[in-house]
């Protein structure tokens, strides 16, 4: 019978090991929520007996989840991180002016944001859904500090829009 991979051993068995295994596995390569997901892991298990052991581990995924743009992994070790009593503030990269960058996905959506009127074209052309598409410039919104589809084309158009 085939083993499976470190990260998966480590999660069946929450097993340190193999989760910090997986961590220096994942280190070379692209897949860094993977890493991320054998950070949290790590650190969820060493919460258990050593517990600020466990910081550097959630602060790792804490990055890398924030680097991805993954919204809903950045919660989840943020709440692992305010459990050991540790807050973290987390804000998007900036580029050299301060301000935040968008991600690929987000300009890309703000550009054809600029060309077509509705989130609903922009969702047909892009195959995902008008929530999906609708919340990519609400977070572009934040971002250049505008608050107008109109400003947020302006600023695409302008190249402001980053990544």
């Amino acid at each position: 019978m085939r083993r499976p991979p470190a990260h998966a051993r480590g999660l069946l068995d929450n097993d340190l090991g193999h989760l910090l295994r997986a961590v220096r596995l994942y280190e070379d390569c692209p897949r860094s929520l993977a890493c991320a997901s054998a950070l949290e892991g790590a650190g969820r298990k060493s919460a258990a007996t050593r517990r600020f052991a466990a910081v550097p581990h959630l602060d790792a995924a804490l990055a890398l989840c924030t680097e991805a743009d993954a919204e809903r992994d950045l919660a989840r070790a943020r709440r692992r991180l305010h459990a050991l009593g540790v807050r973290r503030r987390t804000t998007p990269a900036g580029n050299a002016s301060g301000r935040a960058e968008l991600t690929r996905s987000e300009a890309g959506v703000v550009r054809l944001v600029a060309e077509a009127p509705a989130n609903r074209q922009v969702a047909e052309r892009l195959s995902l859904s008008p929530h999906t598409v609708s919340s990519h410039p609400r977070r572009a919104f934040a971002k250049r500090d505008v608050i107008s589809r109109a400003d947020l084309t302006r600023s695409a158009a302008d190249g402001e829009h980053g990544k």
